[in-house]
């Protein structure tokens, strides 16, 4: 299903998926160092509460990156799997931003704080949001929507063609 939504927002279909990380392995080095630099990049986070939140981006997060004119216009996508909700930016506005280790999809729509413990937080009905959605930010995550523990950590680079 995730593939599937991928594949439409970019038109093409994804060829292969390749592993980066995944914090089931215990890496003795910082997430961000695994997926900064990578484009096609799918995140996906379990979190404290059982739901499957994640997130796609067609460019690649950079350190310089701030929200100032570098952000990066970038087809992206955020979903949950429970519901079933796929959010595309559509070329609205920043679509994604990484700063201190924290990765941001829109204006702050999801934010995954990659500090140790890691939490994610979401507010998908913030004012001029790039993810535009009739559903609400506590529907989405599953109940809590600030500092949510991260159970589990994942993310792929796709190649298409």
């Amino acid at each position: 299903l995730i593939v599937h939504e991928v594949s439409a927002l970019k038109k093409i279909t994804i060829r292969k998926t390749s592993l980066l990380y995944t914090s089931a392995n215990k890496p003795n080095k910082p997430v961000t160092e695994y997926l900064v630099g990578v484009p096609n990049l799918l995140v996906i986070v379990e979190l404290a509460n059982k739901n499957i939140i994640g997130a796609f981006t067609q460019n690649a997060f950079t350190k310089a990156n701030q929200f100032s004119h570098s952000t990066i216009m970038s087809k992206a996508m955020i979903f949950s799997i429970l519901p079933q909700t796929f959010i595309v930016n559509e070329h609205r506005g920043e679509a994604i931003h990484f700063e201190e280790n924290v990765l941001t999809w829109g204006k702050q729509e999801i934010t995954i704080n990659c500090n140790e413990p890691m939490t994610m937080n979401a507010n998908l009905n913030c004012e001029e949001a790039v993810y535009n959605s009739a559903i609400s930010t506590e529907e989405f995550m599953g109940g809590e929507t600030k500092n949510v523990s991260i159970v589990k950590i994942e993310a792929y680079r796709n190649f298409f063609g």
